[in-house]
């Protein structure tokens, strides 16, 4: 096969992940935004309400109901389409430009040959990857938390009128913050830990449930651990959050330290990211599988 010819190949198959990317994140925004919209609030909050407090006020007849359980969830699947296709396809584009230009291990486990690239190869297209998919995730999250933080009448075009094109950007070191170190640990996670029930089945294609479970349980941990620069760039991105309007990165780090609010909402955050991450790639593998897209 000829260079041109490959190259060719390569830029169809990182189009189809792009495509089948935002097909799964679609699908997975859908199912627990709920989910998201009250890990939102809690992570903004006063500290003064108890979580049931929150539900309650959240699912008021004169705030909407249980419709206001699905408020900014439009603006949402605008940004998180575009969002999880960057960063799946990218992971899948910097772990087979790694690879090709540094040589895997294969290493034998119970008795199956199975590709594993080295930790630092898996670790660095991770965190290339979330360093690529801020571009979508910063206007889309800026939308997604003020549409849930406000009342019924938010209007989404309103506010882009009024923050502007750069300010639709607000909070951008912020999500790299947070974007970069979670997707570092969780695809090298969940690498290994597909790898290792790979090894288990003795079959070269893990079965769907294994993937759906591999992708919860790196999930659990990169959610948790970045769950402190979650909670920066929450509070830095709603423009009603108190204490820290108008503070830089550094500042509002501080101010969250100081008031013992950097683990606020891990519990709800990680009930979040693991089954979005979860069906996402669930989805996602499961289409590639039907396109006989392979990857490394």
């Amino acid at each position: 096969m000829t260079t041109t010819s490959s190259s060719s190949a390569g830029s169809t198959t990182f189009f189809k992940n792009l495509s089948i990317g935002a097909a799964s994140g679609c699908i997975a925004a859908c199912t627990i935004f709920p989910l998201d919209l009250l890990k939102t609030k809690i992570q903004s909050s006063s500290g003064q309400q108890s979580i049931p407090q929150i539900i309650r006020d959240t699912i008021r007849p004169d705030n909407g109901g249980l419709r206001a359980l699905y408020r900014g969830l439009a603006p949402n699947l605008v940004g998180i389409m575009p969002e999880k296709a960057i960063k799946l396809a990218a992971n899948d584009f910097f772990r087979s430009f790694y690879s090709s230009k540094f040589v895997g291990n294969t290493v034998k486990q119970q008795g199956q040959q199975i590709q594993q690239l080295p930790l630092w190869i898996e670790v660095l297209s991770g965190g290339s990857a979330g360093a690529c998919q801020v571009v979508a995730t910063t206007p889309m999250e800026l939308l997604k938390i003020n549409a849930q933080m406000a009342g019924k009448n938010h209007s989404t075009i309103a506010f882009i009128k009024q923050v502007g094109l750069t300010g639709m950007y607000k909070g951008l070191t912020a999500t790299l913050m947070r974007d970069v170190p979670f997707s570092m640990i969780y695809f090298s996670m969940y690498a290994r830990v597909k790898n290792y029930y790979r090894a288990q089945s003795q079959r070269e294609y893990l079965p769907l449930p294994k993937v759906l479970l591999s992708s919860i349980i790196a999930g659990t941990f990169a959610a948790a651990l970045a769950t402190p620069m979650d909670v920066i760039k929450t509070r830095l991105q709603y423009a009603g959050s108190s204490g820290t309007q108008g503070m830089t990165y550094i500042q509002a780090a501080k101010y969250c330290y100081t008031n013992k609010l950097l683990w606020k909402g891990t519990l709800p955050r990680v009930l979040i990211i693991s089954p979005l991450f979860g069906i996402t790639l669930l989805c996602y593998e499961g289409f590639q599988k039907l396109l006989g897209i392979t990857t490394v």
